[in-house]
């Protein structure tokens, strides 16, 4: 496990005109589009969250130009040596074969094993986004979860490491160092404020106790930082999750909107750390996750040609983290619950479901949020603990004497699980009431009908024979 701490970057802005100059966004990002038209390119501009910003706000966002040249120079110095081994494949396994002709972490049969799309702000910080990007990626995946999403805290991570808003840093691999020694805490122990702070004056009193060590990190082509990966190198390193790495960034990046991104005759404004999630043979791309929030690109994502824009060349860089290591991990037994009200039955109904604390160490607090409008569900235990490898039987009861049936009504009702202390992830039950919904034609029962034979509607002032669900589905499951 690599211990040294990337260098920082220092310099100062390069001189700036603004990008929002006479020209209006749209015809600003029609010039673009034009650029791509004319060198038959296959990307898209369009507005973004990028577009309206003027070049010395775009510039706040990366590692400055001077700083960044200086590192790529210093690409292929030598030739990749080994990087991580391949993992093993199981049938059954989200994980990559490196054969697969495209795979996208994005989008694995419908389900997303990257963390949410984060926006880095005004600040030059994205060294830090990128490396929290693998290893929060690096957590779904080694939990074997999608749902996961551990939030780790960017902010933790940029006022104690040599990481300024001004300055960027070298790479993505001073979060991974920094995980791997020290470990990060969540996100709501030390919130992101898109400036620079003090590394002990700020944050949770607990921040060890709630922090995640990461197991083990390396540059993908092995050797050290200036080694430029193999694609095989980098489709291997994926299989652990995403992959930190960074790119020079030209100003038609900002209008990027879809298609394979090709570098057109802009100019270059400063260099820029992403992750890499996935690749398509066919177009010879990779797929990307970026820190610029949700309203650019692909809901945040790129994708590139490989080698374009230098993307890949230095400081790539890979991650581990054991899932026993996620601070207060816990599962929910069964996933889903399927409970049909009868309306013969005179008791109230009960349905039981299993919290279990299933890894990490600690006390984790847990909560059954029920809004106070529906007054015929009630759980037991409402709220509570769950202790080192223990369990806790959660039943639900639904009471029908207080329930008046709406059909197809939604209603959801919130498990909050704490975690270490401080965090806090609410997994929706959500629920659907459907049938009993009175008989057009009561017949004989005593309904508006007359003919008693086609009556399928119970007795009279009830709600129909034909019986409803009540659904409970967690809408997923920690493990």
């Amino acid at each position: 496990m690599r211990t040294m701490y990337c260098l920082m970057l220092m310099g100062a802005f390069l001189a700036v005109s603004p990008i929002a100059g006479a020209d209006s966004e749209g015809e600003r990002i029609a010039k673009i589009q034009a650029e791509i038209d004319a060198a038959g390119l296959s990307w898209t501009a369009g507005k973004t969250s990028m577009t309206a910003l003027t070049e010395e706000e775009f510039r706040a966002r990366l590692i400055p130009l001077d700083q960044y040249k200086k590192m790529m120079e210093q690409a292929g110095a030598t030739l990749p040596t080994q990087g991580p081994p391949p993992r093993d494949f199981a049938p059954d396994s989200p994980l990559p074969p490196p054969d697969d002709a495209v795979f996208d972490w994005s989008d694995v049969g419908g389900e997303d094993w990257t963390s949410p799309v984060k926006d880095q702000g005004q600040c030059g910080s994205c060294t830090i986004f990128a490396g929290v990007a693998a290893i929060e990626g690096a957590i779904n995946v080694s939990a074997q979860d999608p749902d996961l999403d551990w939030d780790l805290s960017e902010q933790n991570l940029l006022d104690c490491t040599n990481v300024t808003c001004d300055s960027g840093g070298m790479g993505p691999n001073t979060a991974l160092n920094y995980a791997a020694i020290r470990g990060v805490p969540d996100e709501l122990c030390h919130p992101y404020t898109q400036s620079d702070g003090d590394c002990h004056d700020d944050g949770c009193e607990d921040v060890e106790e709630r922090s995640l060590k990461a197991s083990e990190w390396d540059w993908v082509a092995g050797g050290n930082l200036q080694d430029t990966p193999t694609v095989l190198q980098m489709k291997n390193a994926l299989s652990y999750g995403p992959v930190g790495t960074s790119m020079t960034v030209y100003q038609d990046l900002m209008a990027y909107s879809g298609g394979i991104y090709e570098v057109t005759s802009s100019m270059e404004l400063g260099g820029h750390s992403i992750a890499i999630v996935g690749w398509n043979d066919a177009n010879d791309s990779w797929y990307v996750k970026n820190s610029w929030g949700p309203l650019w690109g692909n809901d945040g994502f790129f994708e590139i040609k490989r080698g374009e824009a230098g993307i890949g060349a230095v400081m790539t860089a890979w991650i581990t983290v054991d899932p026993a290591d996620v601070p207060g991990s816990f599962e929910i037994q069964p996933d889903q619950i399927v409970t049909t009200l009868d309306w013969t039955v005179a008791a109230p109904i009960t349905r039981t479901v299993t919290v279990q604390h299933s890894a990490g160490s600690g006390e984790v607090p847990f909560s059954i949020s029920i809004p106070e409008s529906i007054g015929w569900l009630s759980a037991d235990p409402a709220q509570g603990t769950l202790l080192d490898d223990t369990e806790v039987q959660v039943t639900f009861t639904f009471d029908k004497a207080g329930w008046d049936p709406a059909d197809g009504s939604p209603i959801e009702v919130d498990l909050v699980v704490l975690g270490k202390p401080g965090f806090a992830r609410a997994l929706s039950i959500n629920m659907t009431v459907t049938g009993y919904s009175a008989g057009d034609d009561a017949g004989a029962d005593g309904g508006a009908g007359s003919d008693s034979d086609s009556c399928n509607c119970g007795t009279v002032g009830s709600y129909g024979s034909e019986g409803g669900l009540l659904a409970l589905v967690f809408s997923s499951v920690l493990s």
